[in-house]
């Protein structure tokens, strides 16, 4: 009889223990379980940030290749100006930099008094400020030309007032090639009977 119940305890014992190992494999199990779904995630993660940096990558060759385009563009377009008005010794050219996360431009111009380049705020003295206000007027029409606006009309207030004298019919003929090139138009306001004269129309108020 005691040997039964021996026997009936061992049994009892074996079938808690097959639970218990039972239970705990059980829990391992599910461990493993969401372990093998981390690392999948964790691999999905990777992929995702390989394909991010694969992306940021080709977004910078991008966007250089496209700052570059409109550079050109740009300075093509002022060299183009200043050559017509002030000679062939006359260039522009900008040089890009990252100051932090910010682009920076700087603006170099050389001359014939300056056959080598300078920032455009030491090159412009030769010409009594006039090279870099052709230049900031021909920034506008490369902007105009870049954002695709609507309105071709540009209104201008004592404009090129500091051209001297005897540029200022070649200015007229830059106005001139950018109207038929553009189809622009320009209203200059001016006490300048010289730059009134290079208009195809003059109003007089008085």
């Amino acid at each position: 009889m005691i040997d039964a119940q021996r026997l009936n305890l061992l049994k009892k014992q074996q079938q808690n223990l097959a639970i218990k190992v039972k239970t705990e494999l059980a829990i391992r199990q599910q461990y493993l379980d969401k372990i093998a779904k981390k690392n999948v995630e964790l691999q999905q993660i990777e992929e995702s940030l390989k394909l991010l940096d694969e992306t940021i990558a080709f977004l910078s060759v991008l966007i250089t290749t496209a700052r570059n385009e409109v550079y050109g563009n740009l300075v093509k377009t002022i060299n183009f100006g200043i050559q017509e008005i002030f000679g062939l010794e006359t260039e522009f050219k900008i040089e890009s930099d990252l100051r932090g996360n910010t682009p920076v431009c700087k603006f170099f111009v050389k001359t014939k008094e300056f056959p080598e380049f300078v920032e455009l705020d030491q090159g412009q003295e030769q010409h009594g400020g006039a090279l870099c206000e052709i230049i900031g007027f021909l920034l506008q029409i490369v902007i105009y030309k870049i954002s695709n606006c609507k309105f071709n009309t540009f209104v201008m207030d004592e404009r090129f007032r500091q051209v001297a004298a005897d540029k200022i019919e070649i200015l007229g003929t830059l106005l001139h090639k950018l109207h038929e090139v553009f189809g622009l138009q320009f209203i200059i306001i001016t006490h300048d009977e010289l730059l009134a004269a290079q208009a195809d129309k003059i109003i007089e108020i008085k």
